[in-house]
């Protein structure tokens, strides 16, 4: 096999402050509009209609299973829905699928799917699954004060430390392709957080083993055995990494997360839905058609984007966020909320993950969903600041500096670009607001009370400091006009069709007209970028919108491209589940109307 290609390492990373931004509490943001919408649907489509004892709890008590269960990562969702949402459904189910899990555990601290003791935590999954039980398990405590929970965590974490650190105890590493650290894939982070609810240092040693060798090379390569290459756990590695910087400021932990930055960001290694991979492993070919655009790598691309803007303050990591939740993200789930998927291509056809609903990426999927309200808004108390990072129909309850005040949004937002904040504060009080202006607007303004609009640069957080008074509102517009991106490597000489964050996709059942013409083929068609207009009419459950564009069928003639366009598409937005293609050859690749990926060409 030949040699991995690899992504060289950043010595010296940007100063920063020691997490400049803070998350909201988990109850202190609501949802509704589009967010909502998709919460509602996975938990009344999905996370409600299936069989808690059948699906997770059986494998457990019954242990007659070998592979994969995703236990702990349903439990964390469900954990974080039931808080953020206080559906007493989701509190009741929560309650019995931890109690249920904890009735399983051996007197030797064992959870597991694994009946023979002599072959516990020899699997890569075995190890896998231990960890997000014990992330889960820590979950309840913290939201829920279960005790329970926290003891039944700490029993399990000893008895994994205990495996792993035996030499006599052989792990298998050949279980799978993924080898042994693939295995341990959430349980550094899983130990973090142990010790910072217990005190207790043995986790955190455990822990910092993994990262006492520094520098990791990106391998750029499709061979899931090693795990540099391995997308998802190289973003959770990463996460591991943010997490011991908190504790210990140590800024060199951060290379190799601007090293990944570097990456996805100027060596091509980001698609232009905001995820990665091929094959679950990195790759900068921006090949779109086959295993591409791994679930769980997409979910821990926001992680990991919500941990740097947090970090860094940089709104680069808001509008990297932002495009992936609203494309790929979004896509692994069908609108309903009913079915996801392993593997979102953004050419062919998108098929459902036939491991779900156990195993990683469903559960992950569910994972991600729970954690959208704790991405909106941020906090910055030294510098008395509020963060508006994403736009969503919602409302956020905010302490800072002793003052009670509601922050709400009230927006279509991505439907269109108008978004109208509402600030209620218990007292007049002085703070900045701050509001992620995204790269692809170049033409944003606001106005607060109905005065004069003022104009606000893209690709920054705009900071609006003044005394904020009860019924204060601002109205921020962000004009979305329909843009042509440049394509990349495999897609050089085509283009998407973005509007706002999202991008536009080929359903041939929206384009039947087009579809009959004589040796219609969407990959030969081109499209006109001088003639587009937006169609509003609902598309889906969603509301969703519509793109008509000009556009001539493949020619085998010597001009192919007369002057007057012979059809009309219609492109549907990206989550749209008959989506077939995203890129598209234009006649002119000089012209004016094209772009370059602003999140690409950012840095």
């Amino acid at each position: 096999m030949d040699r991995p290609t690899s992504v060289p390492i950043i010595s010296e990373v940007p100063a920063v402050r020691l997490f400049v931004l803070q998350r909201l509490p988990v109850r202190a943001v609501s949802l509704s509009g589009e967010f909502g919408r998709r919460i509602d649907a996975i938990i009344n489509q999905n996370i409600l209609a299936l069989n808690l004892d059948e699906v997770f709890l059986a494998p457990f008590r019954d242990r007659g299973d070998k592979g994969y269960i995703g236990f702990g990562k349903f439990i964390d969702a469900v954990c974080h829905l039931a808080a953020t949402t206080n559906d007493p459904r989701l509190v009741e189910l929560k309650r019995r699928a931890v109690d249920g899990l904890i009735a399983t555990q051996e007197p030797d601290g064992y959870i597991g799917i694994i009946k023979e003791p002599a072959q516990r935590v020899q699997s890569l999954w075995d190890l896998h699954e231990g960890a997000y039980l014990i992330w889960g398990l820590l979950s309840d405590y913290i939201l829920y004060e279960n005790a329970a929970a926290l003891d039944t965590a700490t029993r399990l974490a000893d008895f994994l430390i205990d495996q792993i650190s035996d030499p006599s105890v052989v792990i298998d590493s050949r279980d799978g392709l993924l080898g042994f650290e693939i295995a341990a894939l959430g349980l550094d982070r899983a130990l973090i957080r142990l010790f910072k609810l217990t005190g207790d240092e043995k986790y955190l040693d455990f822990a910092k083993r993994s990262y006492e060798t520094g520098a990791r090379e990106i391998a750029v390569q499709h061979d899931l055995r090693d795990c540099n290459g391995h997308a998802y756990t190289f973003l959770s590695n990463r996460l591991a990494e943010l997490d011991l910087f908190e504790l210990s400021h140590d800024a060199r932990l951060l290379s190799n997360s601007y090293s990944l930055i570097e990456f996805l960001t100027k060596q091509d290694g980001l698609l232009v839905t905001g995820s990665c991979s091929l094959w679950e492993s990195f790759h900068n070919t921006q090949v779109g058609v086959g295993n591409v655009s791994e679930t769980c790598a997409g979910t821990y691309v926001a992680r990991f984007m919500d941990a740097m803007v947090r970090i860094a303050g940089d709104s680069l990591y808001g509008d990297i966020l932002e495009r992936d939740i609203y494309n790929a993200l979004f896509a692994a789930t069908t609108p309903d909320g009913r079915f996801s998927r392993y593997h979102t291509p953004f050419e062919g056809e998108r098929c459902l993950d036939p491991h779900a609903p156990r195993f990683c990426c469903a559960n992950n999927n569910k994972r991600f969903l729970a954690d959208l309200s704790s991405w909106i808004y941020y906090l910055d108390p030294d510098e008395k600041t509020v963060v508006v990072n994403l736009y969503s129909a919602s409302r956020a309850k905010i302490e800072l500096d002793g003052v009670s005040l509601v922050v709400e949004q009230d927006t279509a937002y991505p439907r269109n670009g108008d978004v109208r904040i509402k600030v209620d504060p218990s007292t007049e009080v002085e703070f900045t607001l701050k509001l992620r202006i995204p790269r692809w607007c170049k033409s944003a303004s606001f106005s607060i009370n109905g005065g004069a609009a003022t104009e606000a640069a893209s690709g920054a957080f705009h900071a609006i400091k003044r005394v904020w008074k009860t019924g204060d509102t601002i109205e921020l517009r962000l004009p979305m006009a329909i843009r042509f991106v440049r394509g990349r490597r495999a897609q050089f000489g085509r283009v998407a069709v973005m509007r706002g964050p999202v991008i536009y996709t080929y359903n041939p059942e929206q384009n039947t007209i087009a579809e009959q013409l004589p040796n219609f083929d969407i990959r030969a068609a081109a499209i006109n970028p001088d003639e587009a207009e937006m169609q509003i009419a609902s598309r889906d459950l969603s509301g969703a919108t519509a793109c008509n564009i000009a556009a001539w069928p493949p020619s085998p003639i010597i001009n192919p491209y007369p002057q007057v366009p012979q059809t009309t598409l219609t492109l549907t937005e990206y989550p749209d589940p008959g989506g077939r293609a995203i890129y598209f050859l234009v006649p002119n690749l000089s012209s004016s109307a094209l772009v370059d990926d602003e999140l690409i060409s950012a840095r």
